[in-house]
């Protein structure tokens, strides 16, 4: 709860204090046309209006002091210093202030779980549950090898891996040493080691 330190009104976010304070620190910019009194905000500008020469009868919240010209949007507003919970869940007794919170209590938390991962079995209330779940799967090893069962992300790394451990044959070899290799690649590589040992 943010405080106003000239006048005591209380604001549940700190972005609606700044702008109250905003009011207080503001000259006196907005002036009304029927009587030039001059006042610091358009909304104040605005009550001032209908209360004083239109004669609308405005409605003060009790607890904060704001005004309202709409019964229906003072008893809304009332409902932020309320801390009564109007919403009740009768199945476990648990209260909240809005209908759509006891909604969503009501299907995350006792409806039957009707979303099942179909690679693992898990459940879920929501779909969008199941749909971040299927994410991780998502990143699951997709190539596996014939050979032993490993699984790998990608397919060049299965590739190498049945080069480095499957293949026993070594067909590239060394016209210096004599030297075998599985792969070109390693065979160059080999070469180079040659070439230094001249210099």
């Amino acid at each position: 709860m943010f405080e106003c330190n000239l006048c005591d009104r209380r604001f549940y976010k700190k972005y609606k204090l700044n702008k109250h304070m905003k009011w207080h620190s503001d000259l006196k910019a907005y002036t009304c046309d029927q009587c030039g009194k001059q006042l610091s905000s358009k909304y104040i500008l605005e009550s001032h209006i209908k209360s004083v020469h239109l004669k609308i009868k405005h409605k003060t919240c009790e607890d904060c002091g704001k005004l309202f010209f709409n019964l229906g949007d003072l008893k809304n507003h009332r409902l932020i210093h309320s801390n009564q919970k109007a919403f009740l869940c009768e199945l476990c007794g648990a209260s909240f202030k809005q209908k759509n919170s006891l909604l969503s209590h009501k299907k995350g938390m006792h409806e039957e779980m009707h979303y099942k991962c179909t690679l693992c079995d898990e459940k879920f209330h929501r779909k969008s549950n199941l749909n971040n779940h299927m994410l991780r799967h998502s990143y699951a090893r997709l190539y596996y090898c014939d050979v032993c069962h490993q699984a790998f992300k990608q397919k060049c790394l299965l590739a190498k891996h049945n080069r480095d451990v499957h293949i026993t044959t070594r067909p590239y070899q060394c016209t210096l040493c004599s030297a075998t290799f599985k792969t070109a690649p390693v065979l160059k590589q080999h070469g180079k080691t040659h070439m230094k040992s001249r210099t």
